[in-house]
């Protein structure tokens, strides 16, 4: 007990031996000089009082320092579990706000991507009207270019019609005697021409005639008018003809068929075919046809006429023309 006691009090380096400790504790150092005894079985120990009293110091400072070392372990699991609560609350609200800062960034790049949606489509719809409106514009510069064409041609159109129009005057007084000429030429060459269809023919000249001094004519509508008796006269140069009418055959007046070919040859056959003939340029009368040379053909060219039977050659009595 001694030899624990003399071990206790050699630990400088031990708290409990420390006067400071005795002193924090609000320990007093009590200057006894009483002995105290004990027994150790058959022998009587003799400790010292202030040995005794370290011992009991002693005791009660490690009894202390092993409560205060469990207060601050319990103080110190504590503090660490409370530290580690609020860092795992710190952390949670730290992540909750990390969380939430996620979703807002998510949210808003969804709308800006909503957005670059909506102007990309906005852009393709508009550069789709561009190249339409293009191709409009190209079709209407090639439009516009077209009628500017037109254009220019219908004001040289009216510059011409203007011109007329001042000259209307001097060529309204030249139509008139224009007109008259022709129709007298058209007179003069029916009845120099070969003698066919001329009640008809006749009588157009005398139709023109009458128009001519009629007010309620214009000079444009007599001039067609003669244009179109020209034109007549023009088509009876072509094709084959032929129609009946009377004649006077050797002072006796008989019903025949005329077969004009073009201008070139006209001839008539009696209706019951026993006499032909032609006319003569030369002497302006009718000339007696061989019955056995031409009826054939003149009745088969009447036929043709008539379209009751196919076109062919036909010998015919041609005048010759005239040697220069």
């Amino acid at each position: 007990m001694s030899k624990d006691v003399t071990d206790l009090h050699k630990r400088k380096n031990s708290p409990f031996c420390r006067s400071d400790f005795i002193e924090n504790y609000h320990f007093v150092r009590l200057n006894l000089r009483t002995d105290r005894r004990y027994r150790w079985g058959q022998r009587e120990l003799v400790v010292p009082v202030y040995q005794v009293l370290k011992i009991t110091l002693l005791k009660i400072g490690y009894a202390t320092l092993m409560t205060t070392h469990r207060l601050k372990s319990v103080l110190m699991a504590s503090i660490f579990a409370a530290g580690a609560f609020g860092a795992a609350v710190s952390q949670a609200n730290t992540l909750e706000a990390i969380l939430k800062v996620g979703e807002e960034k998510t949210a808003a790049a969804k709308q800006s991507q909503a957005k670059i949606d909506r102007l990309a489509e906005e852009a393709r719809d508009l550069l789709t009207d561009y190249k339409t409106v293009m191709k409009q514009v190209d079709g209407l510069k090639v439009y516009n270019a077209r009628l500017q064409r037109q254009i220019a041609n219908q004001e040289r159109r009216i510059a011409d019609i203007d011109e007329s129009i001042d000259e209307v005057t001097v060529i309204q007084r030249q139509m008139m005697p224009l007109v008259i000429r022709m129709i007298d030429g058209l007179e003069q060459f029916i009845e120099l021409d070969v003698p066919f269809l001329m009640d008809e023919r006749r009588g157009r000249v005398e139709f023109l005639r009458t128009n001519v001094d009629r007010s309620d004519i214009t000079v444009a509508e007599k001039f067609r008018q003669v244009l179109e008796a020209y034109n007549i006269e023009l088509g009876y140069g072509r094709g084959v003809d032929t129609y009946s009418d009377t004649i006077e055959v050797n002072g006796v007046t008989r019903d025949v068929d005329f077969l004009r070919i073009g201008r070139v040859s006209l001839v008539y056959q009696t209706t019951d075919g026993e006499e032909s003939g032609v006319w003569n340029a030369e002497s302006k009368s009718w000339d007696s046809l061989p019955s056995g040379d031409y009826a054939a053909a003149i009745r088969k060219g009447v036929r043709i006429a008539k379209k009751q039977a196919t076109i062919d050659l036909l010998n015919m009595p041609v005048a010759a023309p005239e040697a220069n």
